[in-house]
């Protein structure tokens, strides 16, 4: 087989399910990556300049990268520049793409729909990560474009429970399956030095690794910063999307002399942080109505490799890990689950239990149940 994927993330960004999936399969099935083509809001000297000297697609961790064009841009408002945009964005599948193997078009969100009728497929995949109905910006459009793409799907997969859920409402049973996140396990498990930057930050720390965005409970999370003052509250990740009252509540954050945002940190740095932190976090707003709630954590099975105690808010995905995570609504609830873990002794017996859990959930399990589900649709 031979994938053409999808996705919204450039391959470079932040390290997502997309990546550590077709890494995986990359190294045993052709695989070409793309975010589409670019918009003429996308555009600036600097991205034209560079793209013009760069070759269609490049290789990265065994899959081929379609670098955009900054030449041809999309604009919704003038459709045959817009679908001449998109035509050429295609043809840089075909040197990268051989015609004597099946292709899976494997397409991780709704926007790229549209992208069905114009490259050539014997198998169409919507793998769901997130509930988009929650998300910002869920239109009409995104809406009807999600309707038609589960209808022409011959397989949707999906991050969750929830979601699957939600999907079996329109869907045969057979057609939707759940292959929630893995763990590089090898990664994260192993031992690391303190990274530099931690050394002058007192003990006992609690971290939380992960975008700080509307999913991120930061008015909770200031709570228990001034709650316990004799503890290091410790931010790791991007910021962006946030309410206006989260953004004022991070900034007061940073005045709190026990809380520290360290930014983000490139993929084979993360796990260090997590080894030296005393209590790793998934700091979620647990409500029904937000994306979050629904969601299965990529940071899960990372924190459990990593072997240090772990509290999460109450949502779906962690419940049935409650052996190895301690789960958590309400600031009550918090500050007890904190009190409890930070005078708990991290025995050996502990720290083999969560790594247990952490190796029977690693990423090539999960690359293992994709591939074999998408060779069931042959029989």
């Amino acid at each position: 087989m031979q994938f053409i994927v999808l996705a919204q993330n450039q391959w470079q960004s932040r390290w997502m399910n997309r990546q550590q999936l077709f890494s995986r399969i990359g190294k045993q099935h052709n695989v070409v990556y793309g975010s589409g083509a670019a918009f003429t809001w996308d555009f600036t000297l600097k991205k034209l300049f560079n793209s013009l000297f760069k070759k269609k697609h490049t290789k990265q961790d065994n899959v081929s990268v379609i670098n955009p064009s900054y030449i041809f841009l999309r604009n919704p408002k003038f459709k045959l520049f817009d679908k001449l945009a998109v035509n050429h964005y295609k043809s840089k599948f075909n040197t990268a793409i051989s015609k004597d193997k099946p292709i899976v078009l494997y397409i991780f969100h709704p926007e790229f729909f549209e992208y069905i009728q114009y490259i050539k497929h014997d198998y169409l995949i919507f793998h769901a990560y997130d509930d988009y109905s929650k998300q910002n910006g869920y239109g009409n459009q995104i809406k009807h474009d999600e309707e038609q793409l589960c209808m022409q799907a011959d397989l949707i997969i999906t991050s969750s429970l929830l979601i699957r859920e939600r999907y079996l409402e329109s869907q045969p049973e057979n057609k939707v399956k759940f292959v929630p996140n893995g763990v590089d396990y090898d990664a994260f498990s192993r031992s690391y030095e303190e990274p530099a930057e931690l050394a002058n930050i007192p003990k006992p720390r609690i971290g939380y690794v992960g975008a700080i965005n509307l999913k991120a409970d930061i008015a909770l999370w200031f709570a228990l910063a001034n709650h316990f003052k004799d503890v290091s509250f410790v931010l790791i990740g991007p910021v962006n999307q946030l309410t206006e009252d989260d953004h004022n509540t991070f900034n007061k954050l940073k005045l709190l002399k026990n809380s520290f945002y360290l930014g983000s940190k490139e993929k084979d740095r993360i796990a260090s942080y997590m080894h030296h932190f005393d209590i790793n976090t998934m700091i979620y707003k647990s409500n029904r109505s937000g994306w979050a709630s629904s969601g299965y954590p990529l940071k899960l099975h990372e924190y459990l490799a990593a072997g240090k105690p772990v509290i999460s808010s109450n949502i779906e995905a962690v419940r049935s890990f409650s052996d190895v995570v301690s789960i958590a609504e309400g600031i009550d609830e918090w500050v007890d689950n904190i009190k409890i873990l930070l005078n708990e002794s991290n025995s050996s017996d502990l720290v083999a239990k969560r790594k247990k859990v952490a190796k029977n959930n690693t990423w090539e399990c999960r690359t293992e149940s994709i591939v074999n589900y998408i060779k069931q649709l042959d029989k």
